[in-house]
Parts: C-alpha cells; sequence; structure tokens
C-alpha cells in the first residue's frame, strides 16, 4: 500500500513542479520549511494572476506598436529644425 508524502517532502514538491519564474517569485515570500500548504497555494495563486495580467497587457501593447516595416523611417540627419515666423 502507497505510504503519503510527508508534511515537508509535499511542500518541496510544490516548488519544484511550477515552472521557474514562478518558484523564484513564490520563495520570495513562502518556504517549505515555514509556510503553511495554503500559503504556498496562496502565492502560486497570486503569481499566476499577476503573470496572466502582465502576459494580457504585453500582448495588447504589441497588438498596439507599429510593425518595425510599417512604421515610417525615423530621420537620422542632425540638421537643426527649421523655424518660421508667423506674423499673427
Amino acid at each position: 500500500m502507497p505510504n503519503p508524502p510527508d508534511v515537508y517532502s509535499f511542500k518541496r514538491q510544490l516548488f519544484i513542479i511550477p515552472p521557474p519564474d514562478m518558484t523564484r517569485e513564490m520563495t520570495r515570500t513562502v518556504t517549505a520549511e515555514t509556510s503553511s500548504v495554503n500559503d504556498i497555494m496562496k502565492a502560486a495563486i497570486k503569481w499566476e494572476k499577476g503573470n496572466g495580467a502582465y502576459t494580457y497587457y504585453a500582448k495588447t501593447r504589441a497588438a498596439r506598436t507599429p510593425q518595425a516595416s510599417s512604421s515610417k523611417p525615423v530621420p537620422t540627419d542632425n540638421h537643426k529644425p527649421v523655424h518660421y515666423d508667423v506674423e499673427r
């Protein structure tokens, strides 16, 4: 009959299985040694929500930014702008 893992081993797995970005962020606030399973899960959910928002805004920003091929060329000359005196 299989035996369940001890609590510490279970908590360690919660840090080993997720992606490295998630684990890196989670370990700023929780650890397997001092945090409850509930605290670890809350940190994981917080990261997922934050990462989802980051991904959404990154996609939105990319969609609004004109592509390099369709944008107007940036002038590279070092001439001073011409100022015209307009009488009012």
